[in-house]
């Protein structure tokens, strides 16, 4: 698996970064899946160059990790991506970060509904989906147990794990969530939504069953 990381800055903020994936089943392979275009289409499509984008993957509802989907169908005409229970939050956003909505001309339209279990297979890759509530409903992971690769979106961090304050977020159904990704094998890495990659194992050397 071949992974260009992203981490693109969310509108005027310049302390704000979400990392975008640019994922590909080998260095040379023609197509690509991009997983949560959180801003900036034109850093996005530099990044992916001349490939087909075999799919748009999101994690989860928020604008800093969609809001370039949008604009990403438009010129690449991808299927996105995203758990039912997020779609609507995906399609009507409701402008929670007023620094950046001027980014979002034309919110993405939910092409595949995915569901715990499903695998996402496109680009070469197959990606098993984990339905981690917590941070909001219809959060979820991008799982390689091939390559012991977890997409994890704003679910787990280094060090830390994602806010449930926002709507739909839940601080049990985020407990839940960690332990299951606790179960998963310690040098499994995490590609986290926000800041630098980790592990499985580092993570549960800093408590991953408290945070």
């Amino acid at each position: 698996m071949n992974i260009q990381t992203l981490p693109l800055q969310i509108g005027r903020d310049l302390s704000f970064t979400t990392n975008c994936y640019i994922v590909s089943a080998t260095k040379n392979a023609t197509e690509v899946v991009v997983i949560d275009p959180a801003d900036k289409v034109e850093q996005i499509l530099a990044a992916i160059r001349n490939r087909k984008v075999a799919a748009i993957l999101l994690t989860h509802r928020h604008d800093d990790h969609t809001g370039a989907a949008g604009e990403l169908v438009a010129a690449t005409k991808a299927l996105v991506y995203a758990h039912e229970q997020d779609r609507q939050a995906i399609e009507q956003p409701q402008g929670r970060y007023p620094f950046y909505s001027h980014e979002r001309r034309n919110p993405p339209k939910v092409s595949k509904l995915l569901a715990e279990g499903d695998i996402v297979c496109a680009a070469g890759l197959n990606l098993k989906v984990l339905h981690t509530p917590g941070h909001s409903a219809g959060s979820i992971c991008f799982y390689s147990d091939v390559e012991k690769i977890l997409f994890s979106g704003d679910t787990l961090f280094c060090g830390t794990c994602g806010r449930t304050d926002f709507a739909s977020g839940s601080p049990a159904a985020m407990h839940d969530s960690l332990q299951r990704l606790s179960k998963l094998p310690p040098d499994t890495k995490v590609l986290p939504g926000h800041d630098s990659a980790t592990t499985i194992g580092a993570e549960l050397n800093r408590g991953l069953s408290e945070y």
